[in-house]
This record gives structure tokens, sequence and C-alpha cells, in this order.
């Protein structure tokens, strides 16, 4: 694991923790109130949207989307990949590093704090 991504998810942890749940859904890419450990616009590379509509996803009801809740967060997880990569590849520079950077969002959510961030939003 790298320190970025230990970074990430003590942040996240942290933010879990101190903030309300209803502000944690729509708020970017990471928890509420720690965008500077967790940026929209990592290295330039625009996740805004993609971490918008990962946002939208989770606060969804999971009945809506899947027959159980971990398929339905299964479901926003992979969706939230397919959307950076195609930011990564519709970008056309440094590729590689920005996908590298999807990887590494993505690894995050699918943590147990990404697991209490969608049972946070579910409430």
């Amino acid at each position: 694991m790298s320190v970025r991504t230990v970074l990430v998810c003590v942040a996240a942890a942290l933010a879990l923790l101190l903030a309300p749940a209803p502000a944690l859904a729509g708020n970017g890419c990471g928890p509420s109130g720690f965008g500077f450990v967790v940026p929209d616009r990592p290295l330039g590379f625009n996740f805004s949207a993609a971490c918008a509509t990962h946002d939208a996803c989770y606060g969804a009801p999971w009945r809506e989307r899947a027959p159980s809740h971990a398929m339905a967060k299964a479901d926003c997880d992979t969706t939230f990949l397919s959307d950076l990569d195609l930011v990564c590849v519709t970008g056309g520079r440094r590729v590689d590093r920005c996908l590298g950077l999807a990887r590494e969002y993505y690894r995050a959510v699918r943590t147990w704090l990404g697991d209490l961030a969608y049972a946070a939003a579910q409430l």
C-alpha cells in the first residue's frame, strides 16, 4: 500500500468520525472537508464529475441498484473506476499516470473506509 493511500485512509477515517452523516453525500472527491488530501483535480486530471456521480450513487437506495447492499456498493465503485478511466483516456496526456491515480481512488473506496462512507450515505 502506498504512502498516499495510507494518508487518504487516515484522513477519510478522521472525516467519517468527525463529520455528521449528511455532510458525506455530494461533497466531491474524498470525505467532506478533506479535499486537500483527496483533491477533485489531482495533478490536473479532472475527477470532479466522476466523484459527483459516485457520491450520488452512494446516496441512492441500494435496493434500486442491486439485490444486496454489497453488490450495490460494488456497482457504484466499479462505475466510479470506469468514469475515472474515461477521464484519463480522453484527457490525452500522461494517461499512465492518470490511470494510476484512478486506481488509487478506486482502491480507497474499496476499503473499509469506503464501506463506512457507503453505510453513512444510506442512512
